[in-house]
């Protein structure tokens, strides 16, 4: 059962930053790192989810998200560098 819904006091932005970009101009040897902890192609797959999730496509995924028929999260029309209005 629905207690409150729409009320503006119950919002919570959820947002995404990136951070890191650029890999260790210098990464440290092979043979110190975990097997698979290979800084360049993390600092490659992480620019690329993000990319994907401040996209047209990944705002639609995030509308399109249900659990059990309910849209829990609402993509804003927040872009880089845009306005924090929530999308209507």
């Amino acid at each position: 059962r629905v207690v409150v819904e729409g009320d503006p006091r119950m919002f919570i932005e959820h947002s995404a930053m990136l951070v890191g970009q650029a890999p260790p101009a210098k990464p440290a040897p092979a043979k110190s790192r975990p097997p698979g902890a290979d800084p360049v192609a993390h600092a490659k797959a992480v620019a690329e989810f993000f990319a994907w999730l401040t996209s047209k496509a990944g705002a639609e995924a995030i509308g399109a998200y249900r659990i059990s028929d309910i849209q829990p999260y609402a993509p804003s029309s927040r872009g880089p560098g845009g306005s924090s209005k929530r999308a209507k």
